[in-house]
């Protein structure tokens, strides 16, 4: 008899595999885990709804070493008030992005589960989705181990409290040596990714996510060139994010 294994966790994606069968990303404290679902293309099966993205479930699955298979199943959250937001499910279509692509540079999964667990609350209730997003992709570099340096210029050495982001080198510039470079942000919106980077979730709400919307048009180009500079990554759900914000 084959052996099940326990497992909770968030489905990121899926495709279809076969006729009817779908194949889940689920993450986990763990892993990302590879999950068959057996009839979830079918409109009438109870095996449909486990199988839906930004979807919180739980339940038993055989142990494979391609990928393991559904044997029962329960919905734990299904996060109605981010699928009935377009701005919202869209938001979290580029997080979920991310976590799938980067999952490989990872060290520590079981932070970046209870990370975007965390941020999955926040987005079911917040009216600044675009805020959240850009919250979650700066503070996602510690977990990817491309974090800036924030407290020293990245050119001359010196301490600095605040500076201006200069992507190339990946830190802050001082305000001396900021004359000889193009920076990428000027020094108010570099003191917002400072910020935004260090803040806990519990001090985020949605007060503080309307003070940090004034500045998104100025950060997120931004943020986006951090990742193609110091990871290669570039975020195609973004490309349709821009378009219905």
């Amino acid at each position: 008899m084959q052996k099940k294994i326990q497992f909770a966790g968030i489905v990121l994606k899926n495709m279809d595999y076969q006729d009817s069968a779908q194949i889940v990303y689920v993450l986990t404290k763990d892993n990302l885990e590879s999950i068959l679902v057996r009839g979830a293309k079918k409109i009438e099966s109870k095996t449909r709804p486990l199988a839906q993205m930004i979807t919180k479930i739980s339940g038993l699955r055989t142990d494979s070493q391609k990928f393991s298979t559904l044997t029962e199943g329960v919905i734990d959250n299904n996060y109605n008030k981010i699928k009935e937001d377009f701005v919202k499910t869209q938001a979290v279509m580029c997080i979920f992005e991310k976590v799938c692509s980067l999952y490989a540079n990872i060290t520590m999964p079981d932070k970046l589960y209870d990370f975007l667990d965390n941020i999955l609350s926040i987005m079911e209730n917040t009216n600044y989705p675009k805020s959240l997003l850009l919250l979650f992709e700066i503070k996602f570099w510690y977990l990817l181990g491309i974090n800036p340096n924030f407290s020293t210029c990245v050119n001359c050495g010196e301490e600095i409290e605040s500076g201006f982001l200069y992507v190339d080198s990946g830190g802050l510039i001082c305000p001396q040596c900021a004359n000889y470079f193009e920076c990428d942000l000027n020094f108010e919106s570099s003191k917002i990714v400072k910020y935004l980077y260090h803040i806990k979730l519990n001090k985020v709400d949605d007060h503080f996510l309307s003070l940090i919307e004034v500045f998104y048009d100025q950060i997120t180009k931004k943020i986006d060139k951090y990742y193609e500079k110091h990871i290669d990554f570039y975020n195609k759900s973004k490309e349709i994010f821009y378009k219905v914000i």
